[in-house]
């Protein structure tokens, strides 16, 4: 985005690179903050916002109804062509944030009550294929 804003400004190619390294440090919370301006009577504060692209509302898919929690992730190019490395790639990364995960023919268990999970893949019209892990409630 600060690319492409930048480029737009006519800002030279090592300019930008430059400006982008600072822009990259910098947290949410120090580009929000109100400022103080001497003697005026506005405080400006920076937002910067977002709109979703239409395709990217995950109930727009047929693998995903109604009245459904989804967990929808995308997981390492080596494994999206096999649904049992895909289930191996999860239980690991699940593992590493401390949920217990076992695999079941159906999907997933999750946690230590065992929540039973259906795994699928979806393929994101821009992003590619994402796992998506899924309880119906």
């Amino acid at each position: 985005m600060w690319g492409q804003l930048l480029t737009q400004a006519n800002v030279p190619a090592e300019l930008q690179r430059q400006v982008i390294e600072y822009l990259a440090q910098l947290e949410r919370t120090d580009i929000a903050q109100t400022r103080q301006i001497p003697n005026a009577s506005i405080k400006p504060r920076l937002r910067i916002m977002s709109e979703i692209q239409a395709d990217g509302n995950p109930h727009t898919y047929a693998e995903i109804p109604p009245r459904s929690v989804n967990l929808i992730v995308k997981p390492p190019d080596e494994v999206v062509g096999s649904h049992y490395a895909a289930l191996e790639w999860l239980k690991e990364q699940m593992l590493c944030d401390g949920i217990p995960t076992t695999a079941t023919p159906q999907g997933v268990n999750i946690g230590a009550n065992s929540v039973p999970a259906k795994v699928k893949m979806i393929h994101h019209r821009r992003n590619g294929k994402h796992l998506v892990v899924q309880v119906i409630v």
